[in-house]
């Protein structure tokens, strides 16, 4: 027989918060495990130009543009991705330089990437505003979408996918 039992747990059980327990048995064993309900919160980019940055996430994307938080030393901007994380500009006030790995070079972040309804449209709009494109829109068959790689002006690889 097996039992599964799931709840969400009471914000005033303490440390337990946004979990939910769920409790198995399987003959006479009894296993609990705890599911932390998560969803993402924000995607940093420390960016090359901040303002080359806020016209590609606010203008070129259409992302609508949150607060600015001034940390000292360092100043965020924040983007909305509808239904989904904010983006996280960060602008440095020390130059730390800059890295330039591989798309292939491991233990590294390699890309985000977005579901769209008009590859072709986004595509167009990449190009008539000079937005650096690593390949043209195509077909991914063995994943059953069409998309494109761009670059936004921090080097940051983004990929577009229509379903």
């Amino acid at each position: 027989m097996i039992t599964l039992n799931f709840r969400i747990v009471n914000k005033r059980e303490p440390l337990l918060n946004s979990v939910i327990k769920s409790h198995i048995i399987l003959g006479s064993i009894t296993y609990w495990r705890y599911i932390y309900k998560m969803k993402a919160d924000h995607i940093t980019i420390n960016v090359t130009d901040m303002k080359k940055s806020e016209d590609f996430y606010g203008r070129i994307l259409g992302l609508k543009q949150l607060e600015t938080v001034d940390m000292g030393d360092h100043e965020l901007h924040y983007f909305q991705i509808p239904d989904g994380p904010k983006v996280e500009l960060i602008s440095y006030t020390d130059d730390f330089g800059e890295m330039h790995p591989d798309s292939k070079t491991a233990g590294l972040f390699r890309h985000l990437a977005f579901s769209v309804e008009d590859l072709d449209g986004l595509y167009a709009k990449f190009k008539e505003n000079g937005v650096k494109c690593l390949t043209e829109p195509a077909v991914v068959p063995v994943l059953n979408f069409r998309n494109i790689i761009a670059q936004d002006p921090n080097g940051v690889e983004l990929e577009f996918i229509e379903y």
